[in-house]
């Protein structure tokens, strides 16, 4: 008798849900029968991602790849953060990159001059980049840079998460698995560690990448696939199945997929938008690969408006750490 109410009750619980978002549910409707058709045929594709044969031919170019980020600053500790994230983002880029980079700065008139000299002092290897100041939503923003872009890839990286060991050639690779895995792998998702260690006394952030954060969570591994130096591991999506993050893809897909949940969803929330792929609500990714020697660190102690986490001080300890200039060690 107890397990039948536990049932209904999960039951109920489930239907309100459903109902508490009316707008929604018809597209929860619509979406159903390819989300169950992935739940019950997924072993059948992870199978087939399994057996795929890399092909030794494929090749991507530099300048079919857009470098983008898109943030909006509105305080001193904020545009602290962007600058160590920076710093850290760009430390091993190549001043050589062929690609495109376009950055979005909404914020207002002081902190926007105040970011560009320093944006410019950062990337002083001459990496030439176009920074646009134009008050959007970051979907908004995002969805104006992919729109307008002739790049077939896609990287975006955010202002308060810096991305380790990002190069030139680590940005073909990742691109040449997208272009390898074309009908599965959507996206290259990058991770965090699950745990670090500050060295205070020899100035150093010591990582291990057996501790990249898809490890720690026990996710199923389909295949780990090799490119030059650089490793991926090929999972199911344990993200949400649409979202926001530091992340390589395909742009044209990406676009349209957005598209879609600004359209149907929100134009302006990114959260809203993720808590609808979190539901299967619209199109999503059903697969992701993530880098095991390339990977992103959280500075984010002073969130945004836009932010739904808790601050927290041990993302201030690391900060602190990277800006009083601690050495990232990782193997």
């Amino acid at each position: 008798m107890n397990s039948v109410m536990i049932l209904m009750y999960n039951m109920n619980k489930y239907i309100n849900k459903i109902l508490n978002n009316k707008n929604q549910l018809g597209y929860y409707i619509f979406y159903l029968p390819r989300k169950l058709f992935f739940k019950y045929c997924s072993s059948y594709f992870d199978k087939k991602i399994a057996q795929l044969v890399i092909s030794k031919n494929v090749k991507t170019d530099e300048d079919e790849m857009l470098l983008f980020s898109s943030f909006k600053v509105g305080s001193e500790d904020r545009q602290n953060i962007m600058a160590e994230t920076l710093k850290v983002t760009f430390k091993e880029f190549e001043a050589s990159f062929g690609g495109r980079i376009e950055i979005a700065d909404s914020s207002d008139g002081k902190y926007f001059e105040e970011n560009k000299l320093m944006i410019s002092n950062i990337l002083k290897k001459n990496i030439s980049f176009n920074l646009q100041n134009k008050k959007a939503s970051l979907p908004q923003s995002y969805s104006n840079i992919l729109y307008n872009s002739k790049e077939r890839f896609f990287t975006s990286f955010f202002d308060d998460q810096p991305i380790v060991g990002l190069t030139t050639d680590f940005l073909l690779s990742a691109c040449t698995l997208l272009a390898d895995f074309n009908n599965f792998v959507g996206l290259i998702a990058f991770e965090y560690p699950s745990k670090y260690i500050l060295d205070h006394k020899s100035k150093k952030i010591v990582i291990s990448l057996e501790d990249i954060e898809f490890k720690s969570r026990k996710i199923e591994l389909i295949r780990i696939v090799k490119y030059g130096k650089y490793s991926f591991a090929i999972l199911r999506n344990y993200h949400y199945g649409f979202f926001f993050n530091n992340m390589i893809g395909r742009t044209r897909d990406y676009c349209d997929k957005l598209a879609w949940y600004m359209k149907h969803i929100n134009t302006d929330s990114p959260h809203e938008i993720e808590l609808a792929g979190m539901r299967k609500i619209g199109p999503v990714y059903n697969y992701i690969a993530v880098p095991m020697n390339v990977f992103m660190l959280d500075l984010d102690f002073v969130h945004t408006d836009i932010a739904i986490r808790i601050s927290g001080e041990i993302n201030k300890d690391l900060f602190e750490a990277v800006k009083n200039g601690y050495e990232i060690n990782y193997k």
